[in-house]
């Protein structure tokens, strides 16, 4: 199975609507969750550390959009080829719990509460 971009932003349009999909403030906080998430899983760094790193990186310029999605892609595999995981299973594993229909209406809930609390 090989999962496209374009099926993924599909399925955030059909799973969350158009003002999710398109809402870039949205994406990027669905984005940091993972990413920490991914990170607490590991069990290397603590909260302090990663509130240092967004402080340090937030007080400097902003980078290139394109040039940093690259960078999120080696350094995401780095992680998995340190952690011994495939990241394409990993991929497609998820991406057939996430379109289960059951999943969907509690991603869909989760959803709503993180947009109750603000976040």
């Amino acid at each position: 199975m090989n999962v496209k971009q374009s099926q993924i932003g599909e399925w955030v349009r059909k799973t969350f609507g158009d003002e999710s999909c398109d809402d870039p403030r949205e994406r990027s906080l669905r984005f940091i969750e993972e990413a920490i998430e991914m990170v607490q899983s590991v069990g290397a760094v603590t909260p302090s550390e990663i509130f240092q790193l967004v402080d340090k990186k937030f007080a400097a310029p902003p980078g290139d959009t394109k040039q940093e999605a690259g960078g999120v892609y080696i350094t995401f595999l780095a992680l998995c080829h340190q952690q011994q995981i495939g990241a394409k299973t990993c991929l497609h594993k998820e991406w057939q719990r996430i379109n289960d229909p059951n999943t969907q209406e509690i991603l869909q809930r989760k959803q709503a509460a993180k947009k109750a609390e603000g976040l």
